[in-house]
Protein backbone atom coordinates (compact mmCIF):
# COMPACT_ATOMS: atom_id res chain seq x y z
CA UNK A 1 0.00 0.00 0.00
CA UNK A 2 1.19 3.69 -0.87
CA UNK A 3 1.96 5.97 1.82
CA UNK A 4 -0.47 8.95 1.19
CA UNK A 5 0.44 12.00 3.97
CA UNK A 6 -2.71 13.01 6.19
CA UNK A 7 -4.51 15.67 4.54
CA UNK A 8 -7.84 17.63 5.02
CA UNK A 9 -11.01 16.24 5.89
CA UNK A 10 -8.57 13.03 7.29
CA UNK A 11 -8.24 12.19 11.37
CA UNK A 12 -5.07 13.24 12.80
CA UNK A 13 -2.64 10.41 13.82
CA UNK A 14 -3.70 8.36 17.01
CA UNK A 15 -0.20 7.97 17.67
CA UNK A 16 1.17 8.58 21.41
CA UNK A 17 3.91 11.59 22.14
CA UNK A 18 5.79 12.46 24.99
CA UNK A 19 5.26 15.56 27.09
CA UNK A 20 8.13 17.52 29.16
CA UNK A 21 7.76 15.41 31.92
CA UNK A 22 7.89 12.30 29.90
CA UNK A 23 4.21 11.70 30.26
CA UNK A 24 2.62 9.56 27.43
CA UNK A 25 -0.23 12.16 25.04
CA UNK A 26 -2.47 11.97 22.33
CA UNK A 27 -3.45 14.05 20.34
CA UNK A 28 -6.76 12.20 19.62
CA UNK A 29 -7.65 12.32 23.47
CA UNK A 30 -8.04 14.55 26.06
CA UNK A 31 -7.74 17.78 26.54
CA UNK A 32 -7.44 17.91 22.80
CA UNK A 33 -10.36 15.76 21.72
CA UNK A 34 -13.22 17.46 22.29
CA UNK A 35 -11.47 21.34 21.33
CA UNK A 36 -10.31 23.37 18.55
CA UNK A 37 -6.37 22.79 18.31
CA UNK A 38 -3.71 23.92 16.10
CA UNK A 39 -1.12 21.54 16.43
CA UNK A 40 2.56 22.88 14.85
CA UNK A 41 4.95 20.11 13.58
CA UNK A 42 8.80 20.78 13.25
CA UNK A 43 10.93 18.13 11.75
CA UNK A 44 13.82 19.90 11.99
CA UNK A 45 14.42 21.42 15.65
CA UNK A 46 17.89 22.49 14.56
CA UNK A 47 16.91 24.36 11.92
CA UNK A 48 17.19 28.29 12.65
CA UNK A 49 13.59 28.78 10.74
CA UNK A 50 12.75 26.15 13.50
CA UNK A 51 13.31 28.76 16.22
CA UNK A 52 12.12 31.74 14.46
CA UNK A 53 8.61 29.20 14.21
CA UNK A 54 8.26 28.51 17.87
CA UNK A 55 9.30 32.22 19.02
CA UNK A 56 6.14 33.12 16.34
CA UNK A 57 4.03 30.98 18.09
CA UNK A 58 5.10 31.92 21.60
CA UNK A 59 4.72 35.47 20.42
CA UNK A 60 0.75 34.91 19.72
CA UNK A 61 -0.11 32.24 21.49
CA UNK A 62 -2.61 34.56 24.05
CA UNK A 63 -4.43 35.59 20.08
CA UNK A 64 -4.89 31.17 20.41
CA UNK A 65 -6.12 31.00 23.86
CA UNK A 66 -8.69 33.79 23.22
CA UNK A 67 -9.90 31.75 20.04
CA UNK A 68 -10.83 29.11 22.69
CA UNK A 69 -8.43 26.82 20.51
CA UNK A 70 -5.28 24.62 22.39
CA UNK A 71 -1.82 25.53 20.77
CA UNK A 72 0.58 22.40 20.71
CA UNK A 73 4.06 21.95 19.42
CA UNK A 74 4.83 18.01 18.20
CA UNK A 75 9.19 18.87 18.01
CA UNK A 76 10.78 16.01 16.45
CA UNK A 77 13.38 15.54 19.05
CA UNK A 78 13.32 13.50 22.32
CA UNK A 79 11.46 14.23 25.77
CA UNK A 80 14.67 14.72 27.59
CA UNK A 81 15.60 17.30 25.11
CA UNK A 82 12.08 18.64 25.22
CA UNK A 83 12.24 20.04 28.62
CA UNK A 84 15.83 21.74 28.32
CA UNK A 85 14.26 23.40 25.24
CA UNK A 86 10.41 24.39 27.06
CA UNK A 87 12.55 26.01 29.85
CA UNK A 88 14.56 28.28 27.86
CA UNK A 89 12.10 29.10 25.45
CA UNK A 90 8.90 29.27 28.28
CA UNK A 91 6.36 29.33 25.28
CA UNK A 92 2.85 29.68 26.71
CA UNK A 93 2.11 26.23 25.52
CA UNK A 94 2.17 22.75 25.46
CA UNK A 95 5.28 20.93 23.93
CA UNK A 96 5.62 17.33 23.24
CA UNK A 97 8.63 15.23 21.27
CA UNK A 98 8.40 12.91 18.91
CA UNK A 99 11.80 11.49 18.49
CA UNK A 100 11.11 9.34 15.88
CA UNK A 101 9.82 12.18 13.63
CA UNK A 102 6.64 9.94 13.51
CA UNK A 103 4.31 13.24 13.32
CA UNK A 104 5.65 15.21 10.96
CA UNK A 105 6.14 11.80 8.31
CA UNK A 106 2.29 10.89 9.12
CA UNK A 107 1.58 14.83 7.69
CA UNK A 108 4.36 14.66 4.77
CA UNK A 109 6.68 17.24 5.72
CA UNK A 110 10.01 16.90 4.58
CA UNK A 111 12.88 18.96 5.65
CA UNK A 112 12.94 20.45 1.89
CA UNK A 113 9.21 21.57 2.90
CA UNK A 114 11.07 24.27 5.74
CA UNK A 115 10.92 24.02 9.63
CA UNK A 116 7.22 23.34 10.16
CA UNK A 117 3.76 23.59 9.88
CA UNK A 118 0.49 24.09 11.91
CA UNK A 119 -2.62 21.66 11.10
CA UNK A 120 -6.11 23.06 12.27
CA UNK A 121 -7.81 20.48 14.17
CA UNK A 122 -11.69 20.58 14.65
CA UNK A 123 -13.40 18.87 17.99
CA UNK A 124 -13.63 15.74 16.40
CA UNK A 125 -10.17 15.62 15.77
CA UNK A 126 -10.29 16.06 11.72
CA UNK A 127 -8.17 18.08 10.00
CA UNK A 128 -9.56 21.12 8.50
CA UNK A 129 -6.37 22.96 7.42
CA UNK A 130 -3.07 22.31 6.72
CA UNK A 131 -0.91 25.84 6.53
CA UNK A 132 2.82 25.96 5.48
CA UNK A 133 3.78 29.67 5.51
CA UNK A 134 6.94 31.27 5.05
CA UNK A 135 10.20 29.49 6.00
CA UNK A 136 10.44 30.47 9.90
CA UNK A 137 7.09 32.33 9.58
CA UNK A 138 4.11 30.72 11.63
CA UNK A 139 1.14 31.28 9.66
CA UNK A 140 -0.87 32.45 13.12
CA UNK A 141 -3.00 35.07 11.03
CA UNK A 142 -4.07 32.08 8.80
CA UNK A 143 -4.62 29.61 11.02
CA UNK A 144 -7.00 31.91 13.63
CA UNK A 145 -8.82 32.59 10.42
CA UNK A 146 -9.92 28.91 9.76
CA UNK A 147 -10.77 28.37 13.43
CA UNK A 148 -13.06 31.05 13.24
CA UNK A 149 -14.62 30.63 10.40
CA UNK A 150 -15.25 26.80 11.76
CA UNK A 151 -16.60 28.27 14.84
CA UNK A 152 -18.71 30.58 13.53
CA UNK A 153 -20.33 27.35 11.45
CA UNK A 154 -20.89 25.79 14.61
CA UNK A 155 -23.37 28.31 15.34
CA UNK A 156 -24.61 29.79 12.22
CA UNK A 157 -25.36 26.70 10.32
CA UNK A 158 -29.04 25.55 9.74
CA UNK A 159 -28.46 22.12 10.26
CA UNK A 160 -26.35 22.07 13.51
CA UNK A 161 -23.35 18.87 14.45
CA UNK A 162 -25.32 16.02 16.60
CA UNK A 163 -23.48 13.40 18.34
CA UNK A 164 -24.27 9.79 17.17
CA UNK A 165 -26.57 8.68 19.85
CA UNK A 166 -29.76 7.09 19.95
CA UNK A 167 -32.42 8.50 22.51
CA UNK A 168 -35.19 6.15 23.83
CA UNK A 169 -38.33 7.94 24.69
CA UNK A 170 -40.26 6.30 27.76
CA UNK A 171 -37.73 3.85 28.94
CA UNK A 172 -39.00 3.77 32.78
CA UNK A 173 -42.46 4.33 33.86
CA UNK A 174 -42.57 7.35 36.95
CA UNK A 175 -43.39 4.58 39.38
CA UNK A 176 -39.73 3.17 38.80
CA UNK A 177 -38.14 6.12 38.77
CA UNK A 178 -39.78 7.68 41.95
CA UNK A 179 -38.69 3.95 43.71
CA UNK A 180 -35.29 4.00 42.57
CA UNK A 181 -34.68 7.51 43.95
CA UNK A 182 -36.13 6.25 47.24
CA UNK A 183 -33.70 3.31 46.85
CA UNK A 184 -30.77 6.06 46.20
CA UNK A 185 -32.11 7.93 49.48
CA UNK A 186 -31.82 4.95 51.58
CA UNK A 187 -28.94 3.17 50.08
CA UNK A 188 -25.32 3.10 50.98
CA UNK A 189 -23.55 6.35 48.60
CA UNK A 190 -19.95 5.65 46.69
CA UNK A 191 -18.78 9.13 46.49
CA UNK A 192 -17.27 10.62 43.63
CA UNK A 193 -15.95 7.24 42.33
CA UNK A 194 -14.02 6.72 38.79
CA UNK A 195 -13.83 3.57 37.28
CA UNK A 196 -10.50 3.49 35.57
CA UNK A 197 -8.05 0.48 34.42
CA UNK A 198 -8.95 -2.57 32.75
CA UNK A 199 -9.98 -6.06 33.56
CA UNK A 200 -8.15 -7.42 36.54
CA UNK A 201 -6.47 -3.33 37.03
CA UNK A 202 -9.58 -1.91 37.58
CA UNK A 203 -9.87 0.62 40.54
CA UNK A 204 -12.43 2.86 41.58
CA UNK A 205 -10.86 5.62 42.49
CA UNK A 206 -12.13 8.81 44.55
CA UNK A 207 -11.40 12.03 41.97
CA UNK A 208 -13.77 14.87 43.02
CA UNK A 209 -12.08 17.33 40.34
CA UNK A 210 -13.38 14.54 37.65
CA UNK A 211 -16.56 13.67 39.05
CA UNK A 212 -19.18 15.11 41.90
CA UNK A 213 -21.80 12.81 42.10
CA UNK A 214 -23.16 10.27 44.74
CA UNK A 215 -24.20 6.50 43.38
CA UNK A 216 -25.79 3.90 45.13
CA UNK A 217 -25.16 0.17 43.26
CA UNK A 218 -28.48 -1.67 42.29
CA UNK A 219 -27.93 -4.98 43.62
CA UNK A 220 -28.52 -7.99 41.17
CA UNK A 221 -30.20 -11.47 41.54
CA UNK A 222 -33.56 -11.78 42.70
CA UNK A 223 -33.41 -8.16 43.60
CA UNK A 224 -36.94 -6.49 42.49
CA UNK A 225 -35.91 -3.18 41.70
CA UNK A 226 -32.83 -5.12 39.36
CA UNK A 227 -35.37 -7.51 37.70
CA UNK A 228 -37.35 -4.54 36.73
CA UNK A 229 -34.58 -2.68 35.14
CA UNK A 230 -33.50 -5.87 33.50
CA UNK A 231 -36.53 -6.52 31.81
CA UNK A 232 -37.03 -3.05 30.42
CA UNK A 233 -33.48 -3.44 29.11
CA UNK A 234 -34.39 -6.74 27.25
CA UNK A 235 -37.64 -5.13 25.05
CA UNK A 236 -36.86 -1.41 25.40
CA UNK A 237 -32.64 -0.90 24.81
CA UNK A 238 -31.28 -4.08 23.71
CA UNK A 239 -33.96 -4.15 20.37
CA UNK A 240 -33.51 -0.75 19.41
CA UNK A 241 -29.14 -0.75 19.80
CA UNK A 242 -29.42 -3.77 17.70
CA UNK A 243 -31.62 -1.87 15.23
CA UNK A 244 -30.00 1.20 15.21
CA UNK A 245 -26.10 0.21 15.73
CA UNK A 246 -26.52 -3.46 14.50
CA UNK A 247 -24.81 -4.82 17.31
CA UNK A 248 -26.32 -7.15 19.67
CA UNK A 249 -25.21 -6.66 22.69
CA UNK A 250 -25.47 -10.04 25.51
CA UNK A 251 -25.22 -8.72 28.76
CA UNK A 252 -24.86 -5.18 30.72
CA UNK A 253 -23.30 -4.20 34.52
CA UNK A 254 -22.97 -1.15 36.41
CA UNK A 255 -26.47 0.16 37.01
CA UNK A 256 -26.34 2.51 39.20
CA UNK A 257 -28.28 5.54 40.55
CA UNK A 258 -26.72 8.65 40.63
CA UNK A 259 -27.68 12.14 42.35
CA UNK A 260 -25.80 15.64 41.50
CA UNK A 261 -26.24 18.07 43.91
CA UNK A 262 -27.06 22.16 42.54
CA UNK A 263 -24.33 24.79 43.62
CA UNK A 264 -22.98 27.68 42.13
CA UNK A 265 -20.37 28.61 39.42
CA UNK A 266 -19.65 25.63 38.21
CA UNK A 267 -19.54 23.73 41.66
CA UNK A 268 -22.57 21.93 41.06
CA UNK A 269 -22.74 18.05 40.83
CA UNK A 270 -20.70 17.28 37.19
CA UNK A 271 -18.63 14.30 35.49
CA UNK A 272 -16.10 16.22 33.22
CA UNK A 273 -15.16 14.75 29.76
CA UNK A 274 -14.35 11.18 29.70
CA UNK A 275 -15.11 7.99 27.43
CA UNK A 276 -16.22 5.03 29.43
CA UNK A 277 -14.16 2.67 27.59
CA UNK A 278 -12.97 0.61 30.84
CA UNK A 279 -14.03 -2.51 31.89
CA UNK A 280 -14.33 -4.81 35.40
CA UNK A 281 -14.92 -8.02 32.62
CA UNK A 282 -11.25 -8.79 31.25
CA UNK A 283 -12.72 -10.88 28.05
CA UNK A 284 -15.11 -8.34 27.00
CA UNK A 285 -15.08 -4.60 26.43
CA UNK A 286 -17.97 -1.61 27.49
CA UNK A 287 -19.43 -1.08 24.09
CA UNK A 288 -22.88 1.30 24.86
CA UNK A 289 -23.37 3.34 27.64
CA UNK A 290 -27.07 4.46 28.96
CA UNK A 291 -27.31 7.90 30.97
CA UNK A 292 -31.13 7.78 31.83
CA UNK A 293 -32.79 10.61 33.85
CA UNK A 294 -35.05 9.87 37.05
CA UNK A 295 -36.66 13.25 37.05
CA UNK A 296 -37.33 16.88 35.85
CA UNK A 297 -36.91 19.93 37.70
CA UNK A 298 -33.31 20.78 37.84
CA UNK A 299 -31.36 22.93 35.53
CA UNK A 300 -27.92 22.42 34.37
CA UNK A 301 -27.12 18.85 34.32
CA UNK A 302 -27.24 18.75 30.57
CA UNK A 303 -25.07 15.73 28.56
CA UNK A 304 -22.82 17.00 26.32
CA UNK A 305 -20.65 15.02 23.60
CA UNK A 306 -17.73 17.27 23.19
CA UNK A 307 -16.28 16.24 19.79
CA UNK A 308 -19.57 16.79 17.90
CA UNK A 309 -20.22 20.36 19.11
CA UNK A 310 -21.93 22.50 21.37
CA UNK A 311 -25.38 20.81 21.06
CA UNK A 312 -26.07 19.52 24.52
CA UNK A 313 -28.81 16.67 25.61
CA UNK A 314 -31.07 16.53 28.71
CA UNK A 315 -34.12 13.96 28.74
CA UNK A 316 -37.41 14.32 30.33
CA UNK A 317 -38.01 11.88 33.12
CA UNK A 318 -38.00 8.14 31.97
CA UNK A 319 -35.93 8.63 28.52
CA UNK A 320 -32.71 7.90 28.16
CA UNK A 321 -29.55 8.53 25.92
CA UNK A 322 -28.06 5.55 24.68
CA UNK A 323 -24.37 6.10 23.08
CA UNK A 324 -20.99 4.42 22.26
CA UNK A 325 -18.96 4.00 25.20
CA UNK A 326 -15.85 5.60 22.93
CA UNK A 327 -17.09 8.76 23.07
CA UNK A 328 -15.80 11.74 24.50
CA UNK A 329 -18.86 13.15 26.91
CA UNK A 330 -19.70 15.10 30.07
CA UNK A 331 -22.10 15.90 32.34
CA UNK A 332 -22.48 19.50 33.18
CA UNK A 333 -22.52 21.27 36.42
CA UNK A 334 -26.22 21.52 38.23
CA UNK A 335 -27.14 24.79 38.70
CA UNK A 336 -31.09 24.37 40.70
CA UNK A 337 -32.48 21.66 42.24
CA UNK A 338 -31.26 17.64 42.17
CA UNK A 339 -30.31 15.70 38.84
CA UNK A 340 -31.23 11.73 39.51
CA UNK A 341 -30.57 9.44 36.73
CA UNK A 342 -29.57 5.59 36.11
CA UNK A 343 -26.57 4.69 34.70
CA UNK A 344 -25.34 1.26 32.85
CA UNK A 345 -22.69 -0.37 30.55
CA UNK A 346 -24.03 -3.00 27.79
CA UNK A 347 -21.64 -5.54 26.63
Amino acid sequence: MNFRAIGVGDFAPNSVFADQDGQPVSLVEIPYAGAFTAVAVLRDTGNPNAAAFLGALKAQAAQFEAAGTLLVAVLAMPAAKLASLGNSLQPGFAMLGDANGECAASFGLMESAGAGMIAILDRNSHVIARLTGLPGVAPVAEALAVIAEHQGAETDSAAPSHAPVLLIPRLFEAELCRDLMEFWEQGEKRIDEVTQGRGSEVRDNILSDVKKRADVTVPEGDNPLHQAILARFNMRVVPRIEKVFQYKTISYDGARIGCYEPGEDGDGGYFRAHRDSVSHKVDQERRFALSLNLNDGFEGGRLRFNEYGPQTYCPAAGDGVVFSCKLLHEAMPVTKGRRFGLFAFFY
